[in-house]
């Protein structure tokens, strides 16, 4: 488990990063901030919440009775000390507050995974060292949790004159517990569009473009597989782009050039589309449980 380790010193903490298997054999990342002194678990809470520098304040805080991490910002804060470490790089030279120990380790966190925001419930647990007793609180999250809490948003590409059908498709997915990305109900009045549709990007795990005889503006299309390619080279396998041909019966719709690099499908009804789309996501449907 990779261990992130805070001590309080003065209004400020200094951090060391680094491997920690001593109890926790999960794959994934302790976050730990250590008191100046011994304290109960209420108190030692309490102390956090009271004594938590403003520079930590960004990207973990209790808000509402929960405390929640926000893997992007945390990813932010460390990310030279992240990265490298996850890619098995070389220990990078210590920086202002952060000191790296020997970390490397066998694990199947990436950098990608840092994303979105976790609800966290502290532990607090004390050890003795030196016949001293020390707190220490910690925030504890797993590769599994990262993997559960990683984007499953599906950014549905087509043209105006194309929606009707695509909202077929939007509302079967959503049925089956996804979460479509269409900018008609993604997109509010004064949004920029290309700012929102490359959030939208961003936010998901796959592309799908719908192509039929009403997708021939090029420039159009290349934007949208610029951030297609741009989310498929940061997160790898985690996004996949889906290619759909839609065409009438004795149709024949050309597959635009852009797309002709990918592998694409064209199915013969709707429920052979829906399970191409089902079996090329890089998220499964896994829990089947009764309605409420």
């Amino acid at each position: 488990m990779l261990h992130f380790n805070g001590t309080f010193v003065g209004d400020r903490m200094v951090w060391e990063l680094g491997l920690f298997d001593d109890t926790y054999k999960d794959d994934g990342v302790m976050v730990s901030f250590h008191p100046p002194y011994q304290l109960s678990e209420r108190e030692a809470i309490n102390y956090l919440k009271a004594h938590l520098p403003e520079e930590e304040k960004g990207w973990l805080n209790f808000t509402s009775r929960k405390w929640t991490l926000n893997l992007t910002l945390f990813k932010a804060y460390f990310h030279d000390g992240l990265v490298s470490m996850l890619r098995g790089e070389d220990t990078p030279e210590p920086s202002e507050g952060i000191i790296y120990l020997d970390f490397s380790l066998p694990t199947q966190l990436t950098p990608d995974l840092f994303e979105g925001k976790l609800d966290m419930i502290p532990e607090v647990t004390h050890r003795d060292v030196f016949k001293e007793t020390k707190t220490s609180i910690n925030f504890i999250f797993t590769y599994e949790q990262l993997m559960e809490n990683k984007p499953k948003r599906i950014f549905l590409s087509h043209k105006s004159a194309d929606k009707p059908l695509v909202r077929s498709y939007r509302d079967v997915l959503k049925t089956l517990g996804f979460e479509p990305w269409m900018d008609e109900d993604d997109m509010k009045a004064g949004d920029k569009l290309h700012r929102s549709i490359a959030q939208g990007f961003k936010d998901s795990c796959a592309a799908i473009f719908f192509i039929t005889g009403n997708y021939i503006d090029e420039k159009y299309l290349a934007t949208e597989v610029d951030y297609a390619m741009t989310e498929h080279y940061a997160k790898g396998d985690r996004f996949k782009i889906i290619v759909l041909i839609i065409a009438e019966p004795g149709e024949n719709t050309k597959v635009p050039e852009l797309l002709q690099q990918f592998v694409y499908k064209q199915p013969k009804t709707q429920f052979d589309g829906l399970t191409e789309i089902i079996r090329a996501l890089p998220i499964k449907i896994e829990h089947i449980t009764f309605t409420d």
